[in-house]
């Protein structure tokens, strides 16, 4: 499958420097103007488009901020809605910390510069997949600037049960791309702030698998070059998961001394024991494979669950013996668009149009 073209039209920026790392953000504009309402002499509150924070997956490892999920960059789009995608600190040199910091930072840089961009900072709706929707759920608690919705894609919600779960796993087969376990175990070592990276693609997305000129296309970079160091952090993804230490090294153990005090560290930053705290939360939509691998569907089961219970308007796709990552190639017309993405769309019509 050809790698989706990034959708023309965006403007780049940059929210904050944290130890000397740039970090950006990547704004679209509709595709299509705002529906009647909206256009035909809009009430102040009503003026801008609304639009998505959106915060990308990757294993807090890998992942692009440059080239949102196409399925969400034109639904949106198309939708009238702008698109903001978030480039964030990437581990071992960035915590989870410090990138539930950056994603809430990005909300609060949105928040007062996106009304030049022809977005209304206060519509606006926050998602991300994977490990992109724990940050996402974070900033919908954290962010002084309240989103009107949530939209979850097989987000990892519960971190104190995937610390279990992953301890639990089998590994998976110790294949690298260019990278030794040696190496891998140097560069887990490497907490240096000012080592962070903010954007690393998959090795299926760089050459050879691809050419150069259509993964410059995807990711919206025209003189973007790969190195053996991206190809080395996509071989720290497949490390890590042999290993089973992610929230180990994301949630810093070795600063903790008892399993009790880094327990209790993971719950204060973990979305779901941080909304047991909690009497609001924006109304949220559930997109998850009942037969994902990588994040169990019980970690939406339980969000939702809960989220019932505090009487907030909720919206649910599960999709049967559906995987991880089920929607990349996701088109208008075919079924897991009409099921899924219609589904998503209509729901986040209802709380910001």
């Amino acid at each position: 499958m050809p790698l989706p073209k990034c959708r023309p039209g965006f403007t780049d920026h940059i929210f904050k420097t944290a130890a000397g790392v740039q970090l950006p953000l990547r704004v679209w504009p509709p595709a299509k103007p705002p529906g009647p309402s909206a256009a035909n002499s809009p009430s102040p509150e009503q003026k801008g488009a609304p639009w998505l924070l959106w915060i990308h997956g990757g294993g807090y490892t890998c992942g692009k901020w440059s080239a949102p999920t196409s399925w969400v960059s034109s639904a949106f789009g198309d939708r009238g809605y702008g698109v903001v995608s978030v480039g964030y600190r990437l581990q071992p040199q960035a915590s989870m910390l410090d990138m539930i910091e950056d994603c809430v930072d990005a909300a609060a840089w949105c928040h007062g510069h996106v009304s030049p961009l022809g977005l209304n900072p206060d519509r606006w709706a926050v998602g991300g997949a994977s490990s992109g929707a724990t940050l996402a759920a974070m900033v919908a608690l954290r962010t002084a600037y309240k989103p009107r919705a949530f939209v979850n894609v097989y987000g990892l919600l519960d971190t104190e049960h995937y610390l279990d779960d992953e301890a639990g796993r089998a590994p998976p087969p110790d294949e690298y791309v260019v990278s030794n376990d040696a190496e891998l175990a140097e560069l887990v070592r490497d907490v240096d702030p000012a080592n962070a990276v903010v954007q690393n693609p998959w090795a299926s997305e760089m050459p050879p698998s691809v050419s150069l000129e259509e993964a410059r296309a995807a990711f919206g970079l025209p003189e973007w070059e790969p190195t053996r160091a991206q190809f080395v952090r996509s071989d720290l993804y497949s490390y890590v998961a042999k290993n089973r230490n992610l929230m180990e090294i994301v949630y810093r153990r070795s600063k903790f001394g008892t399993d009790h005090a880094f327990r209790e560290h993971v719950r204060a930053h973990s979305p779901y024991h941080v909304l047991q705290g909690r009497e609001t939360f924006p109304p949220t939509f559930f997109m998850h494979g009942t037969s994902d691998s990588i994040v169990p569907v019980v970690q939406s089961w339980k969000f939702a669950e809960r989220l019932v219970e505090m009487d907030v308007d909720i919206a649910e796709v599960y999709d049967e013996g559906k995987d991880h990552a089920y929607d990349i190639g996701f088109e208008p017309g075919d079924e897991g668009w009409d099921k899924n993405v219609e589904a998503c769309m209509a729901f986040v019509d209802r709380h910001l149009k």
